[in-house]
């Protein structure tokens, strides 16, 4: 990542404008969005809905990470059939995707650590 090191502070007219761009781009962030903390220790930004027991999971292609919510047993009914298929676990609830500090740039799938690959069924 490269940073500039030339930096010029503002003064009237462009602070003002700047503080405005700056202030409106973190409230459109942040807007119904809460902090979390991972059992690992990660902080992140995720969805005002999430609770306790979420957890997070970065799905292959995405680029961001998601707050999945697991669910004990899902069924499905199809249309054609009045039959019921249990569907294995583990299965999850797509609640919204979320901002976690230190694995938006790839770093979850990296091979440090942050987790294991696997399959998992949304619902």
């Amino acid at each position: 990542m490269w940073l500039s090191r030339n930096l010029e502070p503002l003064n009237g007219e462009d602070e003002n404008e700047a503080y405005q761009i700056f202030n409106s781009s973190v409230a459109t962030s942040i807007a119904n969005r809460r902090f979390f903390q991972t059992t690992k220790g990660y902080v992140g930004l995720g969805p005002i809905g999430m609770q306790k027991g979420d957890e997070v999971y970065v799905i292959n292609g995405s680029n961001v990470p998601f707050v999945l919510r697991k669910v004990e047993q899902y069924s499905l009914r199809t249309s054609t059939v009045a039959e019921e298929h249990v569907v294995p676990n583990p299965t999850f609830h797509l609640v919204r995707d979320c901002y976690v500090h230190g694995i938006m740039n790839g770093e979850a799938c990296d091979g440090s650590g942050w987790g294991k690959a696997g399959s998992l069924v949304l619902c």
